[in-house]
C-alpha cells in the first residue's frame, strides 16, 4: 500500500466511514488497518452514546426550566451545562484526532480504554451496530438538508415566511434547516419555493423579515425586556421603529416571559396575531410547537390551545 492510498483510507476510516472498510475482507487480513478500523468505530460509537446522554440530560434541563424556574436561573445550570458539553466533545475530538495521528505515524498502539472495549466481541458488535446506525442517520440528514437548501434557494420570489433564530454564534445553518424543515415545506408548498427564509436574528434580518413577511418565527433566547441577538436585545421600542408589513399575520416569540410585554408587541406588530409566553420556556418545547403547530399556522388551521 502506497503512502498517499494509506492516508487516503486512513483518512476516510476516521471521518466515520470504518463500517465501510471493514466489509472488505483485505482490510481485515492488514492488522495494523483494522486495528485503527476497530479504533476508528468504537469512537464514533462513544460520540453517539455521548449525544445521547447529552440529550437526556437536556431533556432534563427543559423539566426544571418549566417546573423549577428560579432553581435554574439561581445556579446558571444552562451556562454549566454548555461549558460541560464543550468539553466533553473537545476531549472526544482531542481522542479522535490522536488516534488519526498515530495512524498517520504507523503506530499501531492504541488509546487508552479503547484496547479494553475491543477486547469485549460484544462491545466490539454493539460499537459496528452504531457505526451503522449513525452513517444512516447522517446520510439521511444530509439528504433532508440538500432538499431544503433546494426548496429554499434560488430565491423567485419575496419571502413570505421568516425564521429568525440564535446560532450561538457557532451552529452551521444545515441545523436549523434540518430543525426547520417542516416549516420550509409547509411555506413553500404555499408560497412557492423560495417562499420561506431563514436568518440569524439581529435587527436588520427582523427588519426585513416584517417589512416582507406574513408569518415571522422567532426562535431566540430573551428575557420581560425583549429578544436576545447576537447584537444585543431587541426591545419593542426598536421594532416600532421598523416597517411593518399591513399583511403579517402571525408571529412567534419564543423568548422567555416575553409575555410580560405582550401588549407593547401586540402594538408595535400591529396586525399580527402574537405568540408569546410569560413564564421560563425549554429549547424542546418549542421545537415541538415548530414541528406539530408551526404548518397549521402557515396553511391558515392553527388554533391556539
Amino acid at each position: 500500500m502506497n503512502t498517499i492510498f494509506r492516508i487516503f483510507i486512513l483518512t476516510i476510516c476516521y471521518l466515520g466511514f470504518a463500517p465501510i472498510l471493514d466489509i472488505f475482507p483485505s482490510n481485515r487480513r492488514n492488522s495494523f488497518l483494522y486495528s485503527h478500523i476497530k479504533q476508528s468505530i468504537i469512537l464514533w460509537s462513544w460520540l453517539f452514546l455521548i449525544s445521547l446522554i447529552i440529550a437526556g440530560f437536556i431533556f432534563l434541563l427543559s423539566f426544571l426550566v418549566i417546573y423549577f424556574p428560579d432553581f435554574y436561573q439561581n445556579w446558571d445550570i444552562e451556562l454549566w451545562f454548555i461549558s460541560i458539553t464543550r468539553k466533553i466533545f473537545l476531549c472526544w475530538v482531542v481522542f479522535l484526532l490522536f488516534g488519526f495521528g498515530s495512524a498517520l505515524l504507523s503506530s499501531d498502539r492504541l488509546l487508552p480504554f479503547i484496547a479494553l472495549w475491543m477486547k469485549n466481541k460484544w462491545l466490539l458488535g454493539f460499537s459496528k451496530l452504531i457505526n451503522i446506525l449513525l452513517i444512516t442517520i447522517l446520510s439521511f440528514l444530509c439528504l433532508i438538508n440538500v432538499y431544503a437548501y433546494f426548496l429554499l434557494y434560488p430565491r423567485d420570489n419575496v419571502p413570505k415566511v421568516y425564521v429568525l433564530y440564535d446560532n450561538l454564534d457557532y451552529l452551521p445553518q444545515c441545523i436549523f434547516n434540518i430543525g426547520f424543515l417542516r416549516i420550509i415545506t409547509t411555506g413553500c408548498y404555499v408560497y412557492g419555493k423560495g417562499g420561506v427564509a431563514l436568518r440569524v436574528i439581529d435587527k436588520d434580518s427582523l427588519a426585513e423579515s416584517l417589512k416582507n413577511a406574513e408569518i415571522v418565527f422567532v426562535a431566540s433566547h430573551g428575557m420581560e425586556e425583549g429578544m436576545l441577538s447576537r447584537k444585543g436585545i431587541i426591545k419593542p421600542e426598536d421594532v416600532q421603529k421598523m416597517e411593518v408589513n399591513k399583511n403579517l399575520k402571525f408571529v412567534y416569540l419564543s423568548a422567555c416571559k416575553s409575555g410580560a410585554q405582550r401588549e407593547v408587541w401586540e402594538r408595535v406588530l400591529y396586525p399580527a396575531k402574537v405568540l408569546t409566553y410569560k413564564r421560563m420556556t425549554a429549547t424542546f418545547e418549542h421545537a415541538w410547537w415548530f414541528w406539530k403547530n408551526a404548518p397549521k399556522v402557515i396553511q391558515g388551521e392553527y388554533k391556539e390551545e
